[in-house]
């Protein structure tokens, strides 16, 4: 049991590299546009909103994947019960050990990420801050999955083969 969950914690880290690894590209051409707000998003080319587009759906898969299946098979990995258990539960076990620092940010992080990827936004406005406030948690992202990986190192789980994507 513990090796199919070795390979599926592998094959699910490998997929949210390349979500990463997209998500960081975007966010590098979006921020060589300059600051983005409502004269820049007004003034978006079918390429520019591709590429924020691309922005939202690589955070969104990025933080699902994380936060729905990667911490739940750490903490299978781990040997630990997480059966029937609610994901608040799922995630204050996560925190509890030291898989993720903060499990109401990592619920702040969901709720950003719902907003715009459900588009509740229908004012320019809102549109802007909200997609701003996403490139504003880029890092707090990527820094989570940065520390699962980190603590699954040390735990013996050999990162280093990961493909490079």
């Amino acid at each position: 049991m513990k090796e199919l969950t070795t390979e599926k914690l592998i094959e699910s880290i490998n997929i949210a590299l390349i979500h990463q690894k997209r998500l960081l590209s975007a966010y590098e051409l979006i921020t060589s546009w300059g600051h983005f707000d409502k004269d820049l998003y007004l003034s978006l080319d079918a390429i520019q909103i591709a590429i924020t587009d691309q922005y939202v759906y690589r955070f969104a898969k990025l933080q699902d994947l994380v936060g729905e299946k990667i911490v739940k098979l750490c903490l299978d990995f781990l040997k630990e019960n997480t059966e029937r258990m609610p994901f608040i539960e799922i995630l204050n076990k996560a925190q509890k050990i030291g898989l993720i620092n903060d499990t109401l940010e990592w619920i702040e992080l969901r709720e950003s990420r719902n907003q715009i990827a459900h588009d509740y936004a229908t004012t320019v406005n809102e549109i802007v801050d909200l997609f701003t406030d996403l490139l504003s948690k880029k890092d707090v992202l990527i820094s989570y999955f940065e520390g699962i990986t980190t603590y699954l190192s040390s735990k013996g789980l050999v990162i280093n083969n990961l493909k490079n994507n």
